[in-house]
């Protein structure tokens, strides 16, 4: 059976939706057109014939990121990145992040992580989620934001080569982003502002296309200020049917000839036109590079439920390869195999009603599923926190300043244990010496009975070793294990 899907985008105060089903070879069919400014009782008619939700929207506070990070390990970049997207978005009401490791760079001689992210306020998302959704927010499956489902659309159909900018003029504002070919949005820009031609006069056209340019060479300006040598070879200017006339009679000195104003070939069925109105819709069908800022919880929901989807269908096909097969190899004799053949059929029935019942009562235990391990943790997995932060406290020397102090839950057999990590950076008279300090301090917290230390990384500066100076410094993570103390 098809996969249903609704594709959202929530533009500003209005919502557009359009149903698909998806084919068996990543292929979509359009069930009816896509419906614009839909109310809430529309939407929630529409999430509940839907499988799958997939939503995009302007999200104010989003932010796109390119960052060089420590050369670290994953666990401790995914750390080093949320701790950076909380700092610049200035919220103590967490963040979402989604991000792509770029790969290795040298930076000042010294190996670095090259990491592109979105992040956004939590409660951005949240709204999203809960209070949009409502009871249907277990069936979305991707969250994120226009420019993202735009630039993943222009690949999917062009295919660009180098680095592409997509210009969405929607009905209340512009979008202005420049994406890579793989999908990772290196500049984007929301301007409350749009082009409507049925309220522009033809005398007023030239200086509305002038307006357009200076938005885009502002957007290009940015992104040459932030990439040294990089180029943005192709436009693709959406959302209006009518900009098309309207650059031919005012042509755009920074696009030139490379501009387009539609995308073809897009994998859609049934679609009686591709209105460029429809590109935000569709372009939340093709994930590209994963900017997903859904909730990872339900992520792992879907998960468990396709896992359980398909244990259900693999158990009624065993079900009835054995019926067959006890049809097929009983002893001669019609009346004989007749009747084995209506007793398996009714045993069948009686195991598909139990399967139901069984299907419905595991959707009831799900909102009491962990508390068994939640209970082992509480009462039998707990560090002995005073004690330990006292050593930790008292074991610390003055040459250490640390930035953050993180504890997070990691997993053991059967149970929960616990990390920490200690984020800073060391200051010392010599090199030597803030390097003694170091591991004079990892050989004490070895000792520890409250502590196992798992790793530590840090990263001198090799000219600060050479040059002499009185006074040196470095950064160091330390990753520890949290030893359990059993308790009573």
């Amino acid at each position: 059976m098809a996969l249903k899907i609704l594709s959202v985008s929530i533009l500003e105060d209005t919502i557009d939706i359009l149903r698909l089903e998806q084919g068996m070879t990543n292929t979509y069919i359009a069930i009816g057109e896509a419906e614009r400014h839909v109310d809430q009782k529309t939407l929630n008619i529409a999430a509940k014939w839907a499988d799958e939700i997939h939503i995009n929207s302007i999200l104010p506070s989003a932010e796109y990121r390119w960052n060089n990070f420590p050369k670290v390990n994953n666990r401790t970049l995914k750390q080093l990145v949320y701790r950076q997207a909380t700092q610049y978005l200035e919220t103590r009401q967490g963040v979402r992040v989604a991000y792509q490791d770029q790969g290795l760079t040298t930076i000042d001689a010294l190996p670095k992580r090259r990491v592109s992210s979105l992040a956004i306020h939590e409660d951005e998302i949240v709204k999203l989620e809960k209070e949009l959704l409502g009871k249907y927010r277990n069936k979305i499956h991707r969250v994120t934001s226009l420019p993202v489902a735009l630039c993943n659309a222009a690949i999917l159909s062009e295919q660009p080569k180098a680095d592409f900018m997509v210009v969405w003029v929607g009905e209340r504002s512009t979008v202005f982003a420049i994406c890579s070919p793989q999908g990772d949005i290196k500049v984007a820009r929301n301007i409350p502002a749009a082009i409507d031609l049925r309220y522009i006069e033809d005398d007023d056209l030239e200086d509305v296309a002038k307006e357009f340019d200076r938005d885009i060479m502002t957007t290009l300006l940015l992104f040459s200020d932030t990439f040294d040598d990089a180029a943005c070879t192709d436009f693709y200017l959406l959302g209006n049917p009518k900009l098309a006339n309207m650059f031919e009679m005012h042509a755009l000195e920074s696009v030139g000839d490379h501009g387009a104003f539609s995308l073809d070939n897009l994998p859609v069925r049934e679609l009686k036109k591709q209105d460029e109105r429809d590109y935000h819709l569709l372009g939340n069908l093709f994930p590209g590079r994963g900017y997903n800022l859904v909730d990872p919880m339900i992520t792992w929901q879907h998960r468990f439920n396709s896992g359980y989807r398909y244990a259900s269908i693999l158990l009624i096909a065993c079900l009835l390869a054995t019926a067959t097969w006890a049809l097929l190899t009983a002893p001669p004799g019609k009346a004989s195999i007749e009747k084995e053949y209506a007793e398996k059929k009714v045993e069948l029935e009686e195991i598909n009603k139990r399967l139901y019942q069984l299907q419905n009562e595991e959707i009831e235990l799900k909102r009491f599923s962990g508390w068994k391990d939640f209970y082992k943790n509480m009462y039998t997995n707990q560090p002995a926190w005073s004690k330990m932060f006292s050593s930790l406290a008292a074991g610390i020397p003055e040459e250490f300043v640390f930035n953050s102090v993180e504890i997070n839950p990691v997993k053991l057999k059967g149970v929960h244990g616990w990390s920490l990590v200690l984020t800073g950076h060391i200051k010392a008279t010599e090199w030597n010496k803030g390097l003694a300090l170091l591991r004079e301090f990892g050989t004490n917290f070895h000792q520890s009975p409250y502590v196992d230390i798992v790793d530590v990384q840090y990263t001198p500066l090799e000219e600060d070793r050479n040059s002499g100076l009185q006074e040196t410094s470095f950064d160091v993570v330390i990753n520890m294990k949290l030893t359990p103390q059993v308790s009573k």
